[in-house]
């Protein structure tokens, strides 16, 4: 009996020392990014800067690190999955994505989850991807989710090399990575999110005045108040830009909706993960856009087979500040099939001065 005693107790000294050291290790390799960094540019584009009056369109998508197509649930929505693909299915999806790029010729994009090197995706390089489908384009590049080993659940989801991706028709003049506030405890933290947002300027013909144009991915899975102080940053970076007289669009994932967007067509469901709000009222001087025309993402609490019974969402879309004519904004809808997310374009102008 002592000899079971001791070996459980020896056993249970084990355990301890490797859940120590494995907390340990993931603090140590905690990715910790500036609250404030120059992002290095690649420089593609043939056409240096932007024109008064000029008609140009914009496209924001998450493209759901190419595994979440109409065939992928996801555990952290209720689904079973946490490899939500085979490789094949990635592969076909980011051909198909790629193929919508191609043919939706935006003069600017946004993307949101963009693999570079994670499991879950089978270490493809989904940059690659994107930039051949915009081969004339400047781009900047941002990590908001870095963790070389995330042990939950089983299997663990493992290492994870992720970000947004920016690419711009014109030279993009300059970049920044900004920070967002970041809701999660240690040791949570540790594997987590580190959400982020990248403001790249681009020139305007004639005036020293700038386009800005924004790509962020806001909180998905906080208890709330990381979405709140996420929106408030956004809130005062966009405002700041307008006062200096900049044209400013900030687009992409916000997981909220805009308080004045219509959701009758897609009634809330019973444990479904909920997006939050954002009361659009009070940010002045600006129009905050979506179109409820399709939803903009669905849920991946089970596979995509019809579109019956299905949680839809409205969460992609855009802040536009009231110096640009909004001549267009639609959802593109792609029924789903590459990703749990639908394309978002809008078309604008800059007003002259």
């Amino acid at each position: 009996m002592k000899k079971l005693l001791k070996m459980i107790r020896n056993i249970l000294i084990c355990i301890l020392v490797l859940a120590i050291s494995g907390l340990g290790l993931l603090t140590y390799k905690e990715y910790q990014p500036a609250n404030k960094a120059i992002i290095p540019l690649v420089q593609n584009s043939l056409k240096k800067e932007v024109s008064l009056n000029q008609e140009m369109n914009i496209l924001t998508w998450n493209i759901g690190y190419g595994a979440l197509g109409e065939q992928a649930d996801f555990f952290m929505d209720g689904g079973k999955s946490v490899q939500s693909s085979t490789k094949e299915s990635v592969q076909k999806n980011l051909i198909g994505i790629q193929n919508i790029i191609k043919n939706e010729k935006p003069d600017f994009a946004l993307f949101q989850e963009v693999d570079y090197d994670s499991k879950r995706s089978y270490y493809i390089n989904e940059q690659k991807v994107l930039s051949a489908a915009l081969p004339y384009y400047s781009s900047s590049s941002a990590l908001n989710f870095k963790a070389f080993y995330v042990p939950y659940p089983l299997p663990p989801i493992g290492r994870v090399n992720s970000g947004i991706e920016t690419y711009s028709a014109y030279r993009i003049n300059s970049s920044l990575r900004y920070q967002l506030p970041i809701p999660f405890k240690w040791p949570s933290r540790t594997v987590n999110l580190k959400r982020c947002l990248t403001l790249n300027r681009i020139n305007i013909k004639n005036t020293k005045k700038q386009l800005v144009i924004i790509n962020l991915h806001l909180e998905a899975f906080d208890k709330g108040e990381g979405k709140k102080k996420q929106t408030e940053a956004v809130k005062k970076l966009i405002e700041d830009e307008y006062k200096k007289g900049n044209y400013v669009i900030a687009g992409g994932d916000f997981n909220q909706t805009f308080t004045h967007i219509s959701l009758q067509n897609y009634p809330r469901y019973k444990n479904k993960w909920q997006p939050g709000t954002i009361d659009t009222s009070v940010f002045k001087g600006f129009n905050c856009v979506m179109d409820n025309t399709y939803p903009t993402a669905r849920s991946l609490d089970k596979a995509y087979r019809n579109k019956f019974n299905h949680q839809y969402y409205m969460i992609d879309g855009y802040m536009v500040s009231k110096n640009i004519t909004i001549k267009k904004i639609e959802t593109k809808n792609y029924h789903f099939k590459y990703s749990d997310h639908n394309p978002v374009k809008l078309t604008f102008l800059l007003n002259p001065i």
